[in-house]
């Protein structure tokens, strides 16, 4: 008799991105898949993502370290420590500070990190006279030992002082909103794989942003010429709810649900398709009822958007 077989169960694939809400500063967020759980914001004011620093990020540990060499600077007048870290997942440099007991981030731009100085023991820097040596730990991150009495003490690990780009001014005054007006739970940041190896974070529809990998930084771009535009639908991957009229913006709006994101979204009527949109002045009210499968005219009469039999959009022209 054969053994019994079990189905094996098939597990997406991690997002490359996440978007979630800081409910400590109420800001929109967005993270990258690092191995590591560290979030950025967007700074309207600059027009500029930076690291968003709260208590609801991944605090940094002497853990997170793997010293790799250490270097004398003349300027700071001290050893330079080149460590990987493996939240960010960068080669950085860090001082060990004798009052705290700590580590220390500094940027040193005239030492370049060289692998071929890598430490091939343990032993990665002796400081003060001696009186300190820095190794690599049995288990990864940084081990520091003091010399107290002719014998050697380990020195507890303690998060880090990090240099994380500060913000231009304050995030209170220069960041968007929780939520979009459509949806409780859609965050404002638009996400899309280009198949050109790209990746690419649009704001409000229009402003792209995309992410290089090896440093962690996002740079502005434009999209990428042979991706078809990510915020055009077409009618089959939209189900109305109801249409509106946005006088600022002279133009008919339709709420519809994504088939694509199952999110409720606000949505205009292109040569191309349906182009989703971020009109302030219309705000989504779920307990509208549609009245009417059709659902606008447009450009006198010779266009109608209307709700088909199978329950999505459709156009007449």
């Amino acid at each position: 008799m054969l053994p019994a077989a079990y189905p094996v169960r098939a597990y997406a694939p991690l997002p490359f991105f996440i978007t979630n809400v800081c409910f400590y500063k109420r800001i929109n967020v967005i993270g990258v898949h690092r191995g590591n759980s560290c979030y950025a914001f967007f700074e309207y004011s600059s027009g500029k993502f930076h690291w968003h620093e709260c208590k609801c990020q991944l605090q940094i540990t002497e853990s997170n370290l793997t010293p790799h060499y250490a270097v004398y600077s003349e300027r700071r007048k001290d050893h330079v420590i080149f460590v990987d870290n493996l939240v960010t997942d960068k080669i950085e440099q860090y001082i060990f500070n004798g009052t705290t007991g700590g580590l220390e981030q500094v940027v040193c731009s005239e030492l370049v990190y060289d692998r071929n100085l890598r430490a091939q023991g343990l032993t990665v820097a002796t400081l003060q006279n001696g009186n300190i040596v820095l190794e690599v730990g049995r288990y990864g991150g940084i081990r520091k030992l003091s010399q107290s009495h002719g014998q050697w003490v380990e020195i507890p690990r303690i998060a880090v002082k990090t240099l994380r780009d500060a913000p231009q001014q304050s995030q209170a005054t220069t960041t968007y909103p929780i939520h979009s007006t459509t949806s409780n739970t859609s965050p404002y940041f638009k996400i899309d794989n280009c198949p050109n190896a790209r990746i690419h974070v649009t704001l409000d529809n229009s402003v792209f942003y995309t992410y290089h990998y090896s440093n962690g930084d996002f740079f502005r771009s434009v999209p990428c010429p042979n991706c078809p535009d990510p915020n055009i639908l077409m009618d089959s991957q939209l189900v109305p709810r109801y249409s509106t009229f946005s006088k600022r913006h002279n133009s008919h709006v339709i709420f519809a649900r994504s088939t694509v994101t199952s999110l409720v979204g606000k949505y205009i009527h292109t040569n191309q398709g349906f182009k989703e949109v971020f009109y302030s002045d219309v705000v989504y009210d779920p307990s509208v009822i549609l009245q009417s499968n059709t659902l606008c005219v447009l450009e006198e009469g010779t266009v109608v958007v209307y709700q088909n039999r199978n329950g999505s959009l459709s156009v007449d022209r």
